[in-house]
């Protein structure tokens, strides 16, 4: 009986251990996909991130570019205007200059003038009336005393107005000058305010060069950012080829009929097979991408394996294809399935045309929920909807 109770509590015992490290063992795959799933969401959120912020860039450097563009444009044309009032002021003292010299020329002829005809009055006053009346009864006929009497008083008519003359013009010489003068002023206001405009707008060109320059460094740290993430891909990619390429055929036969679509229901391709551009660099798509009709709507679908075959590669991964599948269907005929969420094979397994095998996510190097779907010939990558139709 004791014995019986000792062995009885040693495989209770036993049973405690094994369920435990069955336990142990269930948790640390849970841990290690949850780890990775936590690891490709990082990534994706920040792929995301840095792609809208290149973009925003982009966007604003072109925006800035443009207001650059313009506001030369505008200091140009402001330049210009410049030039040509500099060259109406210019003229505008070209000519007062040489109304001046009228001017001054006037004042000397009448200033001439005003002397000869203050002395002519002196003259005259020191004549008084009766030298007035000698020079005119000086003369022999009546005939001569009447034109002495006219010369006199033609010599005082013509001085008066040789002086109204003088005083006219010089009165119409300064308004003139000063018409000038106003039409100068005008300009001189006119260039002050366009010198300060462009001013202004030199101060804005400082600040757009220093917001450009801004952005433009903004957009290279982001694109070193993009090409350091490019190169990780580029390394996870050339590590999944290496992978592909050295898997081992199970099968030496093609399992024969026709591959069927990997994700029932979902038929929109974002991504075709061939050249591409991806985080601003030129790359092979080996594959195609399937995804739904609007953002996340395929997330969780079902994958299923395009026809018999046996599992050789079920990993989850963080970068590259992030979790994915390779299923080997002989004749040298590999299907992969990357970026999934998360598996419903492992390695090893033998699968049949539409069994579930994994689940659509969007893991590694990816920037949204789909499912990376290729088709290798010995090697070699395929375009996958040749088999379509």
């Amino acid at each position: 009986m004791k014995k019986q109770a000792f062995v009885r509590r040693f495989l209770c015992v036993l049973l405690t251990v094994l369920l435990t490290a069955g336990l142990t063992g269930a948790g640390s795959i849970v841990t290690r996909a949850g780890t990775a799933q936590q690891k490709y969401k990082e990534l994706e959120k920040q792929l995301a991130e840095l792609n809208e912020a290149i973009e925003e860039l982009e966007d604003k450097t072109s925006e800035v570019t443009q207001q650059k563009n313009a506001l030369n444009q505008q200091i140009s044309i402001l330049q210009e205007q410049i030039s040509l009032l500099q060259q109406d002021i210019a003229q505008q003292q070209a000519d007062i200059a040489a109304k001046q010299q009228e001017i001054d020329a006037t004042r000397i002829e009448m200033a001439d003038t005003e002397e000869l005809f203050r002395h002519r009055i002196r003259s005259l006053y020191m004549m008084r009336t009766d030298g007035i009346l000698t020079t005119v009864l000086g003369a022999n006929t009546y005939a001569e005393a009447l034109t002495a009497a006219d010369t006199l008083q033609r010599i005082t008519k013509a001085d008066t107005q040789l002086l109204d003359t003088l005083t006219q013009q010089k009165a119409t010489l300064e308004q003139e000058e000063a018409a000038q003068q106003v039409i100068l002023s005008e300009l001189q206001v006119n260039q002050t305010a366009l010198e300060g405009k462009q001013q202004a707008l030199a101060t804005s060109l400082v600040k757009t060069n220093s917001t450009l320059t801004m952005l433009e460094a903004q957009q290279e740290l982001a694109e070193k950012e993009q090409k350091a993430l490019y190169e990780q891909y580029k390394a996870a990619k050339e590590a999944a080829e290496a992978e592909i390429r050295v898997t081992s055929n199970k099968i030496k036969e093609y399992v024969g009929g026709q591959f069927g679509w990997p994700v029932p229901g979902y038929y929109t391709i974002s991504s075709s097979f061939g050249w591409r551009v991806l985080y601003g660099e030129d790359d092979y798509h080996t594959g195609v991408d399937i995804t739904g009709t609007y953002a996340g709507q395929i997330a969780g679908a079902e994958i299923v394996a395009a026809n018999d075959g046996y599992v050789t590669v079920a990993k989850y991964g963080t970068t590259g294809y992030g979790v994915c599948v390779y299923v080997d269907h002989g004749g040298g005929y590999i299907t992969r399935y990357g970026h999934c969420s998360s598996l419903a094979v492992s390695a090893g397994d033998y699968v049949t045309k539409g069994q579930v095998i994994a689940y659509v996510g969007s893991t590694g190097n990816s920037t949204g929920y789909h499912l990376h779907f290729e088709i290798r010939q010995d090697g070699t990558a395929i375009d996958p909807m040749q088999f379509f139709s």
